[in-house]
């Protein structure tokens, strides 16, 4: 029951009024003094892909959206190249 109740109550962008989600997300980032965030997503996910452009305008924070297929090596070596680039940007 624990384990359900942790995952169950995180907000999803699939919610209407999805709101929930921000509010969620804005407590966890200053629990952890968060200074970016790493934004992945499918490429056939369309819910998830339409929530970047509000979660950059909406967190205060850089932000590197990240898009994959979840199979092709060159997906995986360009998203690691990417997220090291944007550890370099935040230090």
């Amino acid at each position: 029951m624990e384990l359900a109740e942790a995952y169950f109550s995180i907000p999803d962008a699939s919610r209407r009024p999805n709101s929930e989600l921000y509010e969620w997300l804005k407590v966890k980032l200053m629990e952890t003094g968060a200074r970016g965030v790493v934004f992945h997503h499918y490429v056939w996910c369309d819910a998830w892909r339409a929530e970047l452009a509000r979660l950059k305008e909406w967190v205060g924070l850089p932000v590197l959206g990240l898009d994959s297929d979840g199979h092709s090596e060159t997906s995986l070596a360009r998203s690691q190249n990417r997220i090291r680039a944007f550890l370099e940007m935040l230090q």
